[in-house]
């Protein structure tokens, strides 16, 4: 009996929502069907979690003529598409395309292309092309403060070359498609902190602020976000009494949001992005009201902009000595490095 030879992919999804389960398959599976299998790695390093992915994503795949590679002939015709957006999802325990089993082509290569969730395309246009990859058209962001809802974490795997059959030993450690995904938005937050003691019946309490002008629109061309638009305030934040007080210690103002990738400087727009906030501070026997208006581009200090992948925290620091008010942006990377995966997914 001739036995078909069954594609598959791994997957490692490198960031904070990384998500994995890990699946005892029975041996019968691999021959009769397309299959994932995740395996556990932790998610956060500081609480040493692991947590389960359970959405889903989308899979393409072009078939390349014999003598022919992605890097150098991805823009020709003679190119196909073998796979169009197969829906990988849960089925009976296993991860795997519920409606169709696909089998490596008998000549020449495929390359393959993966974003998720797969509801994305229910939220903008999903398209995938050989020449410029996975596509999204008008995608909007809700203006919601703390929204990081997985189906609006938009994902794109890095792209799989030129692969004739299973990666055996694969890139993450198993057998398959490297399937490497990676953040396209950006996550902000804001802080802010005391940055001197207080006397005893001082204090700096916030009673709100507020985020202007901020992109929630635009489009992902393959590579980048460009056409941004849907310019947007975001709500008043308030703080009632003494919830607003600060200390030494940040305290967040603004909870971690999705956000569109974009500049941070007023170049293009009518005005620029900027936080508002009002406070009050009761220094000795004086207490006052005061509003600080804050660009988030103000000098090389400064980030300039938004970029995918990254955590982006805006620090504010008021002093009561020095009577002033002032915040600087720092980021680090949103994926968490994962080191030595088990096991990551098999189609």
């Amino acid at each position: 009996m001739k036995i078909k030879k069954i594609i598959s992919f791994v997957l490692a999804a490198a960031s904070l929502s990384s998500c994995f389960v890990n699946e005892k398959i029975a041996p019968e599976a691999v021959d009769t069907g397309i299959w994932y299998n995740l395996a556990p790695v932790k998610d956060e390093v500081q609480t040493k979690t692991i947590q389960q992915y359970e959405g889903t994503f989308g899979s393409y795949a072009f078939l390349f003529p014999e003598g022919m590679a992605y890097d150098t002939d991805k823009g020709s015709a003679a190119v196909s598409e073998y796979i169009s957006n197969a829906k990988i999802e849960k089925v009976g325990g296993v991860w795997k395309c519920a409606t169709q089993m696909y089998s490596w082509p008998t000549s020449g290569s495929l390359t393959f292309f993966s974003y998720a969730p797969y509801e994305l395309s229910s939220l903008a246009g999903v398209s995938c092309t050989a020449a410029e990859g996975v596509k999204i058209t008008d995608f909007v962001l809700p203006a919601t403060i703390g929204n990081t809802e997985s189906e609006y974490d938009i994902l794109i795997a890095e792209t799989a070359k030129d692969l004739t059959s299973n990666v055996n030993p694969g890139r993450y450690f198993t057998k398959g498609v490297p399937t490497l995904f990676k953040h396209k938005l950006s996550k902000v937050s804001i802080k802010a902190h005391l940055n001197n003691k207080l006397e005893s019946g001082e204090y700096v309490r916030i009673s709100s602020i507020q985020l202007f002008n901020i992109y929630i629109g635009g489009d992902f061309d393959g590579s980048k976000w460009t056409g941004l638009d849907n310019e947007t305030d975001f709500s008043m934040i308030t703080f009632e009494g003494d919830s607003g007080n600060l200390t030494l210690e940040s305290k967040t103002l603004f909870a971690p949001t999705l956000m569109m990738p974009q500049p941070t400087s007023k170049s293009g727009r009518t005005e620029a992005p900027k936080i508002i906030v009002k406070y009050e501070t009761r220094v000795g026997k004086v207490t006052e009201t005061k509003t600080a208006e804050l660009d988030l581009y103000n000098g090389p200090a400064s980030l300039a902009a938004w970029e995918m992948g990254k955590d982006i925290i805006y620090n504010i620091s008021i002093s009561t000595k020095d009577e002033y008010i002032e915040f600087d942006a720092s980021y680090t990377d949103w994926e968490e490095e994962v080191m030595n995966p088990d096991i990551n997914v098999g189609l």
